[in-house]
């Protein structure tokens, strides 16, 4: 953590308190405000207990998030109302220490009327953040998640992609935390699918340049996640993209860079359905280059 970071987690936490009264105006009664998270794949295990909160409290649920998220979180049928805010009057570290004033202190105020919604990984160490937002974050006792489902949109930015799809993998090379390591562990695994005849594209945004040898994929998220719910597979460095394409339909291979991070952010747990491997990054990327190779036979 940069002494940046640090000193804006201190501003966040003294700032709870004037955050607590501005969303308490906008609390209607009996209702609970959920706090998503500026970061998508955040917002998206948030949100996989509020079906089940709404049914063990009988309470009203408002969901408070970011205009540019608003769109993806339209079908939960368990929201009553959304309320917006424009993503950069509201940052990750004020709704992290609004977590950790509640879960130190147990503030009986920020209970079960307003939700914050990172949790302080920590001081749950040896817990996976599904358990952690399960048992601590909404504190309820079934474990029915709700998974991300978008309403189904037509692929455009891969041509003949019904005739190609059984043979498409995407591959995510990019990663806020691992930058300098991904990239050259992903390029031997395309250049390994390509000489197996799959059709390897690199899933960019903005100047992000595609691994070589694959094709460019830009497009909109939704449009990622319908493309995920027909191709062959979906491999990544652990990212937020991970959280987002969890509840679709191909394979998903990523690959964690050390055992922390496996064990806290692992999704294995969120539907024993979900075709995925987690592989744990040893020393080189010869264990996930064998592993792939194991997995995907040559085409024809």
């Amino acid at each position: 953590m940069t002494i940046f970071e640090a000193l804006q987690r201190v501003g966040a936490f003294f700032s709870i308190p004037f955050l607590y009264r501005k969303l308490e105006k906008e609390r209607k009664p009996g209702e609970t405000i959920v706090v998503l998270a500026p970061k998508f794949g955040d917002s998206v295990y948030a949100m996989l207990y509020v079906e089940e909160f709404k049914k063990e409290t009988n309470r009203k649920i408002a969901v408070y998030c970011s205009e540019a998220n608003l769109k993806y979180f339209k079908n939960y049928e368990c929201v009553d109302r959304f309320i917006t805010h424009k993503s950069n009057e509201f940052n990750q570290s004020r709704i992290f220490m609004g977590c950790w004033f509640k879960f130190l202190f147990k503030r009986k105020c920020l209970n079960k009327d307003i939700i914050y919604t990172v949790p302080p990984q920590y001081f749950y160490n040896e817990r996976n953040s599904i358990d952690i937002y399960q048992n601590v974050v909404f504190s309820v006792k079934n474990d029915n998640k709700q998974l991300l489902k978008l309403k189904k949109t037509s692929v455009k930015s891969i041509s003949d992609f019904e005739k190609n799809k059984d043979r498409i993998v995407v591959i995510n090379s990019y990663s806020n935390s691992y930058r300098s390591k991904c990239r050259k562990i992903l390029q031997n695994v395309a250049n390994l699918l390509i000489e197996k005849g799959y059709i390897v594209y690199s899933n960019v945004v903005g100047k992000q340049k595609p691994l070589d040898n694959t094709i460019s994929l830009h497009c909109p998220v939704d449009e990622l996640f319908e493309i995920c719910n027909h191709i062959r597979a979906f491999i990544t460095i652990r990212s937020g993209i991970v959280d987002f394409v969890a509840g679709t339909n191909c394979e998903k291979y990523i690959l964690y860079m050390h055992k922390k991070l496996l064990k806290y952010c692992s999704i294995a747990s969120l539907n024993n359905n979900i075709n995925e491997f987690e592989v744990l990054k040893k020393g080189d990327d010869k264990n996930f280059l064998e592993f792939v190779d194991e997995k995907f036979t040559k085409m024809k």
